[in-house]
């Protein structure tokens, strides 16, 4: 485990079996959240579906689930031959376009 301390934050990093992990905590020692690296086959459905019908085929790579209180959200990357799309989504699906960059 290695800890590091910013001016608000304090980071725990970790791999627990196997996946890399990281909890943030405030100053006082609460748990603020906490974000892991996954795979696309470890997504909700809901998620994996609704990336199918937006993308097809096309490569999903760099997902990480963060989780904070009750809420947990998804980030990923998309490669399409043209560019590269960031996503974000909620575990029921919903998607948002966080950015896209030509290649």
């Amino acid at each position: 485990m290695h800890w590091t301390q910013g001016k608000d934050v304090i980071t725990a990093s970790f791999v627990i079996s196997g996946t890399r992990a990281v909890a943030y905590f405030n100053t006082a020692g609460e748990l603020l959240g906490t974000a892991r690296n996954i795979l696309f086959n470890q997504l909700p459905l809901a998620v994996v579906t609704e990336v199918n019908k937006r993308f097809g085929s096309a490569s999903v790579y760099d997902i990480t689930e963060y989780t904070t209180g009750a809420d947990t959200f998804y980030t990923m990357s998309v490669d399409q031959s043209n560019k590269e799309v960031k996503l974000r989504s909620t575990s029921s699906g919903d998607i948002t376009v966080e950015s896209k960059v030509k290649k």
